[in-house]
């Protein structure tokens, strides 16, 4: 019976499963289009894709192709590092398991680990971000999500929390599979949350590391960086290159994320179906010359304020999603301290703010967004909130209102319930009592079956040998 009542209960969340991912709440900002970023002057590169970001403030200063779907080759494990090192301690041992020695292409790169031996997960990370150790990726997968599945589950969490919109990783080293993509746009996301993490800044802009002898081999493991923009002597060496991943499949073909700063600029470029690394170089190399040389910081919000029209239309958006007659005159917040990135020869008077309001984010008091453009170029897109009243008086005389139940109070959800949760709410009760049913029929069989073998049992009591 418990295990009848067991299946059951498992079949509901399965089935009440996919109606709650259904309504999930999509809480990203809306991006600029190619178009609106597009910068005429900035130069030709032979990427098939490119994106160029602001590491602070994650402005778009460049895109081509930003969303489109690519294959990331070796940069995926900018992401597998970042895992890794949030969730991992990095003087834990990993074991070598045999998938994860012999889940490797055999010319794909790796540093000859061997099935048994033990490193620690920092000797891993330096051997997949210094030399692009493959085998070493797939160890810290089973180290870290039990398996190389679970920790792509791992990956694509953290993908969909830091906004990415076009992102599925099926393994940690980022070797060919169809269904293993993303697009500059996610990537330049992915590597703007690594270089915040100190760790991850100090193993990628390492150039040498060395593992020591380990329990099945004798000699020390010499790691150089394989990322030739921040190895001085190399041809390709960028002076204010911090870091980065290259990557290199016949598929993705070549490939690199990576960051740089000059005059307390930092900026993020990821370039995506380059002829070769060497090309992926040159593109970043000139995109970030380029915007160095040709754009300077401005601070545009230090004195805005929101206008009288802007507060009514931001008090109905409110009265209007919360139900209530009035809630008197919104005051309005966003980062007045936010920087961007415009030409140097731009007329700051010229730049044009937009305001448009969204319920979208209510549950994060985001109530809108602002946008900063010019002419047609959107430069920066930023979240608007609500923040209470102009002044206390307004104040005051709301929370009289709400204490007198004339109004709700503003600073939570209509007690009406929304369509999303009465429709979940029907077809929970729904299978609910479905469950319910099948289970006191099965109940009543049950009972009828124990009637009957305690009758059968009684009358073969009752018979008399002949």
């Amino acid at each position: 019976m418990k295990r009848i009542l067991s299946i059951l209960l498992t079949l509901i969340f399965i089935i009440l499963l996919p109606v709650n991912q259904a309504f999930a709440t999509d809480t990203r900002i809306s991006l600029p289009s190619e178009s609106q970023v597009d910068d005429s002057e900035a130069p030709n590169i032979v990427s098939t894709a490119a994106v160029v970001m602001d590491a602070t403030t994650g402005q778009i200063l460049y895109a081509k192709k930003p969303y489109e779907r690519m294959y990331p080759a070796s940069i995926t494990k900018i992401m597998t590092a970042l895992i890794a090192l949030e969730q991992g301690d990095l003087s834990s041992v990993i074991t070598m398991s045999e998938t994860a020695i012999y889940g490797i292409e055999p010319d794909s790169n790796h540093i000859a680990l061997s099935i048994g031996e033990q490193i620690t997960l920092e000797q891993a990370l330096y051997a997949v971000m210094l030399v692009s150790a493959n085998e070493a990726a797939l160890g810290v997968a089973e180290h870290i999500g039990g398996s190389v599945e679970g920790f792509a589950e791992l990956m694509n969490q953290k993908a969909d929390e830091l906004g990415c919109i076009n992102t599925n990783f099926i393994n940690p080293n980022g070797l060919h599979d169809a269904n293993h993509y993303t697009c500059a746009y996610d990537m330049a996301l992915i590597t703007k949350a690594a270089m915040a993490n100190e760790q991850f800044v100090e193993i990628v802009s390492s150039t040498y590391y060395e593992i020591p002898p380990t329990n099945m081999f004798e000699e020390p493991r010499e790691l150089y960086q394989s990322n030739r923009l921040i190895r001085e002597g190399t041809e390709y060496y960028y002076e204010y290159c911090g870091g980065g991943k290259t990557g290199y499949t016949l598929a993705a073909q070549g490939t690199l994320a990576c960051w740089a700063e000059k005059d307390d600029k930092k900026l993020i470029a990821t370039t995506f179906e380059a002829g070769s690394n060497a090309d992926n170089y040159n593109d970043s190399i000139k995109l970030f010359d380029y915007f160095f040389d040709n754009y300077s910081i401005l601070h545009p919000l230090e004195d805005y304020e929101f206008d009288a029209e802007q507060l009514t239309s931001a008090e109905n958006h409110l009265n209007s999603f919360y139900g209530c007659k009035n809630l008197g005159t919104m005051k309005l917040e966003t980062n007045l301290d936010a920087h961007i990135l415009a030409k140097n020869d731009i007329d700051p008077s010229t730049l044009v703010t937009k305001v448009e309001f969204t319920t979208d984010q209510l549950e994060e008091s985001i109530i809108g967004e602002l946008t900063i453009a010019n002419g047609d170029n959107v430069l920066v897109i930023q979240p608007i909130y609500y923040s209470g009243y102009i002044n206390s008086e307004d104040e005051d005389a709301v929370r009289a209102a709400i204490a007198q139940g004339l109004i709700e109070d503003p600073n939570k959800k209509s007690n009406k319930p929304s369509v999303k949760l009465i429709i979940i709410l029907i077809l929970t009760i729904l299978l609910v009592g479905a469950a319910l049913a099948v289970l006191f029929r099965i109940i009543y069989i049950e009972k009828q079956r124990l009637a009957y073998k305690a009758r059968r049992d009684q009358a073969r009591k009752n018979q008399r040998p002949f």
